[in-house]
Formats: C-alpha cells, structure tokens, sequence
C-alpha cells in the first residue's frame, strides 16, 4: 500500500521545500487539479523547476524573512 494525499478537486496545495519529494508532492497536486499550488523554497532555481511540474506561483524565502513572488498563468 502506498501512502497518497486525498486532495479535493480545486483545493489549494502549498509545498514547502521543493527538493526531490516536494517535486513529487507538486505533481500530485497537479494530477489532482488542485489550484493553485504554491511552492515554497530558499532557493529561485528550485522554484523555476517546480513550474515545470504544476506549480502556479512560488515565494523565496530570504534570511531576513522577505519573500518575493513568483508567478505562472494558469
């Protein structure tokens, strides 16, 4: 049996940390048609890849708590 998220239909998904597990978590929010998916990260390049797998906006987190945004069209 494999553990899975059971995300309503047009729920909102926010992933924090998007290394190799929250790529995968981004993905099953998309197959699921959840809007939007936010992921969260420290790093813009992991961020430019969520994209990539479904993500519809994304915020970096700096060391002094700012956050940038950025975001995909639907």
């Amino acid at each position: 049996m494999v553990p899975t998220a059971k995300i309503p239909f047009g729920s909102s998904v926010a992933v924090l940390v998007v290394g190799g597990v929250g790529l995968n978590a981004v993905q099953g929010a998309f197959a699921s048609s959840a809007y939007p998916i936010i992921a969260v990260d420290l790093l813009d390049w992991k961020l430019e890849e969520t994209k990539q797998f479904g993500a519809t906006q994304g915020f970096v987190l700096t060391r002094n708590r700012q956050k940038r945004r950025l975001e995909k069209s639907r």
